[in-house]
């Protein structure tokens, strides 16, 4: 299985399922949430050793190499195991909006869907070439001030398979997000 066609997809998995939108509504709060999510990975092939480069031996490169070189390093460091804290700003907009889990493809197919005010759980299956790779992610609302989910991920290519999962756990900070980006 190339890395090329698995970092993609990874960074992806970490950036999309931080936050649920869904087109019903969590009954949850809106404003300033704190998230806190546990990644980790079996099966994934090293990666090579790559320190970060500084910034004037970037400046030197031509311009190709250069941002080739800077995206593997954002993207190894976007599916690095371990845990996350940020703060993000959930208002009712976007909690009414449908999931988005990157652009659509044809290949792709959800196989459940479930959604109440109380959780939400969705089964997607894509096929990328002759790899086959199956998203399994469930939010629960454990009351309007605390959401807590879990997203598994199997990307199989041939004998090969890389399995992720990711802990989220989210708590109402406040009403008021301050200078907080808004989720979109």
């Amino acid at each position: 299985m190339t890395m090329l066609r698995i970092l993609p997809a990874l960074a992806g998995f970490s950036l999309c399922a931080a936050v649920p939108t869904l087109a019903q509504s969590l009954d949850v709060r809106t404003g300033l949430w704190e998230i806190t999510t546990k990644r980790s990975t079996t099966g994934m092939p090293e990666l090579p050793s790559m320190p970060n480069m500084p910034p004037e031996m970037l400046a030197r490169l031509p311009p190709a190499q250069r941002v080739q070189i800077e995206n593997m390093m954002k993207t190894r460091r976007k599916v690095a195991p371990g845990v996350q804290v940020h703060k993000t700003c959930i208002t009712q907009a976007s909690l009414d909006k449908t999931p988005d889990f990157g652009p659509v493809k044809r290949d792709c197919t959800r196989t459940r869907d479930s959604r109440s005010a109380r959780g939400w759980q969705v089964q997607q299956v894509c096929r990328v070439g002759g790899s086959k790779q199956t998203m399994n992610i469930r939010y629960d609302v454990v009351n309007r001030e605390t959401i807590k989910g879990i997203v598994d991920i199997a990307m199989r290519d041939g004998a090969d398979t890389i399995t992720m999962k990711q802990e989220m756990q989210g708590r109402w900070l406040g009403a008021d997000c301050g200078d907080v980006k808004l989720v979109d």
